[in-house]
């Protein structure tokens, strides 16, 4: 078995060289505060499994105005209304 390091463990010791924390993009754990205050901030969100590879698991939610959420995961797109339910389809893929 091949022992490595999650991305979030990854994440916490790169942000620890002062140079490679200026670089890296804001991180958080997924919590549902976590996701609306990064959606209610940059209106676009990327959520990444903490394992996996090659783009396996990533979801990116957009806010499209009037309580919309376009959530894209590989090729399949939806439109889902309300912050809720954007939050709900990230949590169960």
């Amino acid at each position: 078995m091949k022992n490595s390091l999650n991305k979030w463990r990854k994440h916490q010791i790169l942000q620890k060289d002062q140079l490679l924390a200026a670089a890296l993009p804001p991180t958080r754990m997924f919590t549902e505060r976590n996701f609306f205050d990064f959606l209610a901030r940059y209106s676009t969100v990327i959520v990444k499994p903490t394992t996996g590879y090659q783009g396996m698991g990533v979801i990116m939610v957009s806010a499209q105005g009037n309580q919309r959420y376009s959530v894209h995961s590989g090729t399949n797109r939806q439109i889902l209304s309300g912050p809720g339910n954007a939050c709900r389809h990230v949590k169960c893929w």
